[in-house]
């Protein structure tokens, strides 16, 4: 559902001369109406999430090995003060560890649902990226904890 959201955002943007590099099956068929924007669907096994449907596998990850990007959006299933962000599907590690060390911005799409919740798989501490775009009523201990560690949070 986030993607989604940033993806109809995105096609209702004035950017010019965007290209989205996606797993999201889903999110291609919102990006893929707007002329501005060049969506590129990363290939391999096909998989349906709760509320997406993404190809994710080993060739998904060897076809990033020669792309580099300005800027990445992705979500997590937990975020705990004390744990860290974690993802419940451990498949996606190496996209996501790719992506951290690969990308000059990184940007972390966070509902309120996700605070205060350790899933299966840990993915990185909470300083690691320094850009998180949240709801306006994001519990202030997290707020505390981003303002102390400077990381930029932007509210919705």
């Amino acid at each position: 559902v986030t993607c989604n959201l940033l993806c109809q955002h995105l096609s209702n943007s004035n950017l010019e001369n965007v290209m989205v590099v996606t797993t999201n099956v889903t999110a291609v068929s919102e990006l893929v109406r707007s002329p501005h924007i060049t969506t590129f669907l990363l290939g391999g096994t096909v998989h349906l999430g709760t509320n997406h449907i993404e190809t994710l596998d080993d060739y998904t990850i060897q076809s990033l090995n020669k792309l580099f990007f300005d800027k990445a959006f992705f979500t997590v299933d937990g975020i705990d003060l004390n744990n860290g962000y974690s993802i419940i599907n451990h498949a996606q590690l190496p996209l996501y560890n790719y992506l951290l060390s690969n990308t000059k911005e990184i940007y972390l799409l966070a509902n309120q649902g996700k605070y205060d919740k350790r899933t299966f798989t840990h993915l990185c501490s909470l300083d690691t990226i320094s850009n998180v775009i949240t709801n306006s009523d994001c519990n202030s201990n997290y707020m505390k904890y981003y303002q102390e560690h400077h990381v930029t949070v932007y509210t919705t």
